[in-house]
């Protein structure tokens, strides 16, 4: 959801944006132009219909092959949705009269806390000048993916019909993009019920080279399946490579509708599946809102988003550099110093309070330079449009981790609250040891290396058991060990994480690289020679909750009794082979005795101190 949008062409800077400066309670559109790299702007120029009752916001803005500015957003108007469009042929000093898509009929009326209109996106054809624009549409009774086409500067539209292969479910925030072979790409927020309140989608691509016949089936981005959090969905293209790269918001580590990362991946146009997906805000706060990423003709980027890094209800800008070649993004980090910009408090309704970043990249003077947009309430908290210009630095490293396989590590089927061992082996890569041949080799000596512990839904546990050395030659490796455990009282599941390892280059640039890790469980055992109880002695005083028998058989039953031989209770483990009791007795020292379906028993003590 994009609330202002930035274009770079030639030396000049494009912006639009949506404003309710006369405090009517409605938006209207305005556009602001710089000609000498954002030092200074032009005057606001109103570019949107104005009327009484009219709603106009989420502004979208491409320039064409002939510098004509081209500009789209929705209007609302008793509750009904509609594109607006307006163009500007002398580089944004007059504009033609706005008015609704020409050409083109959209039906929106299902708005809701999740479904926010027709959201629309246009691009240009880099070598034709065609342009598309894509939108949400709930003309069939559900909100679907619709593209229209115009071969003639705008002055009229065809509507191409639908992309979406989703027509029982929701389907909203398409993402927009054109490679330098008129292939048109699409991305958006793909429904998994005929809910229209389903705030857990997947997330959905497909590409046609004329916008009429796309893939039969729509490629699912996201390789977790779980059922959590996703949306607003952002699509960048390497220019030089082919590469499509998709950013989103996803939950899949916190678990539920809350807190969610910002995760990628990419693939090639002949590609049938995305790549393995990777979290892209590292060491960023809990909640992570609104991803914008582009990247530029080389593949060097920029990733924004709305972030909770300096407390739980202070979101500002951060940003990650990436680099499509080492296929990964730098350590995140504020864009400004700690605390002066401010962007909002409240993460409810899935972030829509926070006014989207705007982004755009290009390789200027021989590096990768950035614009970006952004509404800050620092200083007047109905908020103000800032403007941001700078370069994106990549670090020269490139390591490679080697699990099970390149990049992936697989615990396989464990007992709960045991801890599991495996073994990775990290390259400093060269031109002989570099497993990735996608990326690298390294252009640097590794120093400082460090991992943190990952926790997956509060279940999952994966740390690193191994001391990491001070440096990592080009050209070397070292193995580690990676224990993994799934924690006591979780249910039965694939659990999936990303663990990183972080270093620094020679200029002490921070970059990492990842190993996707799984692990399945807990299953019960098939004796009890591993049964474990915990904590022992128990002390309530000093936090404990309950007592944990685990590494059980499915159906162990188990007794307990005190001093005297009278039995307390009876618990039973369940399929995952483990059982709780609260403890609720006086202190001293009490018997249990497990016995398995088969007769087959151990017994030991449990000292509860009060």
């Amino acid at each position: 959801m994009d609330k202002a949008s930035v274009y770079y062409k030639g030396g000049s800077i494009y912006v639009v944006f949506e404003d309710d400066r006369d405090k009517d309670g409605y938006r209207e559109i305005y556009f602001a132009l710089s000609q000498d790299t954002g030092k200074t702007w032009s005057k606001n120029k109103l570019i949107s219909k104005n009327i009484a009752g009219l709603d106009e916001y989420y502004p979208w803005i491409t320039v064409d092959k002939n510098n004509v500015i081209h500009v789209v957003w929705q209007g609302v108007l008793n509750g009904v949705g509609k594109i607006y469009y307006t163009k500007s042929i002398d580089n944004g000093n007059t504009f033609l009269p706005p008015d609704t898509l020409p050409g083109v009929l959209v039906v929106y009326s299902t708005f809701s806390n999740v479904n926010f209109g027709p959201q629309p996106k246009i691009e240009s054809d880099p070598k034709n000048g065609y342009l598309y624009v894509v939108w949400t549409d709930d003309r069939t009774g559900n909100l679907r993916i619709r593209l229209a086409k115009s071969t003639n500067g705008g002055s009229s539209f065809t509507d191409l019909g639908t992309i979406d292969h989703n027509p029982n479910n929701v389907n909203r925030q398409p993402s927009l993009a054109i490679d330098d072979s008129g292939y048109i790409h699409v991305v958006w927020a793909r429904g998994t019920s005929g809910n229209n309140q389903d705030p857990k989608p997947f997330i959905s691509y497909n590409f046609s080279k004329d916008g009429i016949n796309w893939l039969s089936n729509d490629i699912i981005v996201n390789d977790n399946l779980s059922s959590v959090y996703r949306g607003n969905p952002s699509i960048t293209i390497n220019r030089v490579n082919g590469n499509v790269i998709v950013a989103w918001e996803d939950s899949r580590i916190s678990g539920g509708n809350t807190t969610p990362d910002i995760f990628f991946a990419k693939k090639k146009i002949s590609d049938n599946q995305f790549s393995q997906n990777l979290k892209a805000n590292i060491n960023s706060g809990t909640s992570n809102f609104k991803p914008k990423f582009f990247v530029d003709k080389f593949g060097k980027g920029l990733m924004v988003w709305h972030s909770n890094y300096i407390s739980g209800s202070y979101f500002s800008i951060m940003g990650s550099a990436y680099s499509d070649s080492l296929n990964n993004f730098s350590i995140s980090q504020l864009l400004f110093p700690f605390d002066t910009t401010f962007t909002g408090t409240s993460s409810a309704n899935f972030g829509d309070y926070f006014y989207p970043p705007a982004l755009y990249t290009d390789f200027i003077d021989s590096s990768t330079n950035f614009f970006l947009v952004w509404q800050d309430l620092k200083k007047d908290p109905l908020g103000d449009i800032y403007f941001l210009r700078g370069k994106v630095i990549i670090s020269n490293l490139d390591l490679d981790i080697v699990g099970d396989s390149l990049h992936y590590l697989n615990f396989g089927l464990v007992p709960g609250d045991l801890w599991v061992k495996k073994t990775i082996r990290l390259y400093n890569t060269d031109s002989l040891n570099n497993p990735d041949k996608s990326d690298g080799p390294s252009k640097s000596i590794a120093y400082k290396l460090r991992a943190d512990s990952v926790v997956v839904e509060n279940c999952a546990v994966f740390k690193l058991y191994s001391k990491l050395p001070d440096s990592l030659l080009i050209g070397k490796y070292v193995d580690l060990d990676i224990l993994g455990v799934i924690r006591d009282g979780c249910p039965y599941k694939i659990y999936y994480g990303t663990f990183y390892i972080y270093r620094n280059d020679k200029n002490n640039n921070e970059a990492y690289d990842t190993v996707g890790i799984y692990i399945i469980g807990p299953k019960p055992l098939n004796d009890l020679s591993k049964a474990k109880v915990h904590p022992n002695p128990f002390k309530p005083y000093a936090g404990h909750k309950f007592i944990s028998f685990t590494n059980l058989t499915d159906n162990s039953r188990i007794d307990i009794f005190d001093v005297n031989g009278n039995k307390i209770t009876t618990l039973y483990a369940g399929n995952d082979g483990s059982a709780r009791w609260d403890g609720n007795v006086p202190s001293g020292v009490y018997t249990y005795v497990i016995t398995d379906p088969n007769g087959n028993k151990t017994l030991g003590k449990i000292a509860i101190i009060r």
